[in-house]
Order: C-alpha cells, then structure tokens, then sequence
C-alpha cells in the first residue's frame, strides 16, 4: 500500500508511525525532506507538540529547521563534532552580528550612504554590493545605536537612492558554514604538523641507534608502554559515532524537564 505514496507522503508516515508508538526515544532522518512548505510547516507544528513528553534525535540539512525545533543543536563536519549548545548559545560563539540589507535605486551614491552608517556604526563592514542591493555587518556591541541609525535611514530614504531596507541577526545557516569553514581550515594544517612531527620522531629513533645499536629492550619496552596506553573504541560508542557521523548536522531536541547547560 505505502508503495504508491510519494516521498512525502512516505515522510509523513514515517514521523506518524515513530511518534504513534509512544517512544521515550525518537530517532529521525531528515522527517522533512521532499515535503512541500505546508506539509513542513505542519511537521514542525507537530514535533514541537510532541517533543515535550520524548527526546527527539533529527538531522536535518534545514537551517531555519534546526534553528526551530532544536532546543540543543550539535554540527558535525566529516564524522567530527564541531559544538554543540542552544542556537542563542551558537550564535554567539561564532560571532553573533547583525546585518542590514538595503535594496538601492541606481543612481544611489555608496560612498555617501556607507558615511552615513558609519557615522552611527564606526565599525560597520562592508559585505555586498550589487547593482540593486547593498548589505553592511553591524557589531552587536553597538546595537543600542540601531535605533538612531534605522530612524536616520528612513528619514534620508530618498536621498540617500534607499527603497528599502531590512535588517536581521546571525543565522544558523551562517553558524553552520563559519564551523564548517573554521574546520576544514584546522584539517588542512593537520598534515604539515603531523609531518614534522613524524621527522622529529624518526631523528630521535635514528640517534636511539646510534647510541645503543643492539639493545632493543628499550624500543620494545617503549612501545609496549605506548599499547597500554591506547583507549581503543569498541562496542556502543563505536556504533553511535558510526551513525552520527553519517550526516552533517544532528539536532537533538531534549525534553522539557532536563537540565541542560551550554558547556
């Protein structure tokens, strides 16, 4: 019968047949993908309703999804674990900013309108600017000027070339790609300190022979010392990292009544 579904309707069935059960535990894999925007809407609606009695483990490629519905998100790159903590916490640990979008007429003179916000934000970055759009990064630490700034804005619209503008916080899918850029940027500095790492071990090794060149009693000893000290990872913590590191991004979302902190 459910061969006939389409993949959404499968996804729907999926989440009903999980939540119906009446589990302590719900594990979903992305629940909303190939649903149209209605039907994810409604999902959400429904998860958030039935995560208070349950914990609930989803992964999701949505930003604006885990952001929602996470009350603890954890980003994972590569089969890693990046962070881990509530959005707000996230958010502020990657640089929580503010950005202001400006939709401009043609004949808008940038010089004159980046003055004018630099005049109420002195360390407002230029990101973009287009034929048609123009957006600055706004420092949370000056967000008590926003509210000048916004009003100095609307009232020298015309002349400043502004049809319209908007403004919005850090979003997760920024969180998202500063962790993913900051840890491709620590692997591809892996190699050269493993390297001479590995060049400093061989000196040692090759002097250790020179000096001692049939006592070996002292090399097997050394590594058996080095054995014993290796934490090898078997059975259940195998298992769960095997099936974490599947996705991108695990969201958990942890039932109302347990306590906790962002580390």
């Amino acid at each position: 019968m459910s061969k006939s579904l389409s993949s959404g309707m499968k996804r729907k069935l999926s989440v009903m047949i999980a939540l119906i059960v009446d589990s302590e535990v719900v594990m979903l894999d992305e629940p909303t993908i190939s649903m149209d925007p209605i039907s994810q809407r409604a999902t959400w609606d429904l998860l958030q309703q039935y995560k208070q009695d349950r914990t609930i483990v989803m992964t999701t490629h949505h930003m604006d999804e885990a952001d929602i519905l996470g009350d603890r998100i954890a980003i994972m790159v590569k089969g890693t674990l990046q962070c881990c903590g509530s959005s707000a916490f996230l958010k502020q640990i990657y640089g929580a900013t503010y950005r202001i979008v400006m939709k401009i007429d043609p004949q808008c003179d940038v010089e004159k309108l980046s003055a004018v916000i630099r005049s109420h934000i002195p360390h407002a970055t230029l990101e973009e600017c287009t034929g048609a759009e123009l957006s600055f990064i706004l420092p949370k630490k000056y967000i008590h000027r926003f509210e000048a700034l916004f009003n100095d804005l609307k009232e020298k619209k015309s002349e400043l070339g502004i049809t319209s503008f908007d403004a919005s916080v850090t979003t997760m899918g920024e969180v998202f790609h500063k962790a993913n850029k900051l840890a491709h940027s620590q692997m591809d500095s892996l190699p050269s300190v493993s390297s001479s790492l590995e060049g400093q071990r061989k000196r040692q090794d090759m002097k250790q022979n020179r000096i001692m060149p049939r006592n070996y009693s002292t090399t097997v000893f050394s590594r058996l010392s080095e054995i014993t000290t290796i934490e090898f990872n078997t059975g259940v913590s195998t298992f769960t990292n095997n099936l974490i590191s599947k996705f991108g991004l695990c969201l958990r979302c942890t039932i109302s009544n347990l306590n906790v902190k962002d580390v």
